[in-house]
């Protein structure tokens, strides 16, 4: 039941400052998705494929029906390079650290993100993702005195994008 009040204020939220009237009827349903992810990250420490790989497909058929100003080429480009990203920067904090950093199910969560979002967001998504995650993890150790070193970093990609979700002409006219 929290999954889907929090989804319902995150859509209330974006449809309150979003200008794409687009992106608003897909809003409600994508924000459900993310909040289910964030939440099964949270409590399990894993993000599944059921959830994360429709979202890939989905991204790129959206922007081919609802949203041209992303466009289908810069969708796929952005679920490419999603992957390709972490997928590199995961395999080599491994080599690197001999421990795993980043998860296969954030590697297909980002690529889904660039999907939806495009490519040229994908930098705007992980910077506030990343900050969001080292937040985070600050309070997790500061007010649950939890210094757990395994950041779940699914909830920080999700709020990453919805920020993005809500405000991409607001980028895109800086």
């Amino acid at each position: 039941m929290a999954v889907v009040v929090f989804a319902a204020i995150a859509t209330l939220t974006c449809l309150a400052v979003s200008t794409n009237p687009d992106r608003k009827w897909a809003s409600l349903p994508l924000a459900l998705i993310l909040t289910m992810l964030a939440a099964i990250d949270l409590e399990k420490m894993r993000l599944p494929d059921v959830l994360t790989l429709p979202m890939i497909a989905a991204g790129v058929i959206f922007q081919n029906i609802a949203d041209p100003s992303v466009g289908v080429l810069e969708s796929v480009l952005g679920a490419v390079l999603g992957y390709a990203s972490f997928r590199t920067i995961a395999y080599y904090f491994l080599r690197v650290r001999k421990k795993h950093g980043l998860g296969l199910g954030d590697v297909k969560l980002f690529a889904g993100l660039g999907a939806w979002a495009g490519a040229t967001m994908l930098p705007v998504i992980a910077l506030i993702a990343a900050i969001a995650g080292l937040v985070q993890a600050g309070a997790s150790a500061v007010f649950f005195n939890r210094a757990d070193p395994r950041v779940r970093f699914g909830p920080a990609l999700c709020f990453g994008f919805w920020v993005v979700w809500c405000l991409n002409y607001q980028f895109a006219a800086v």
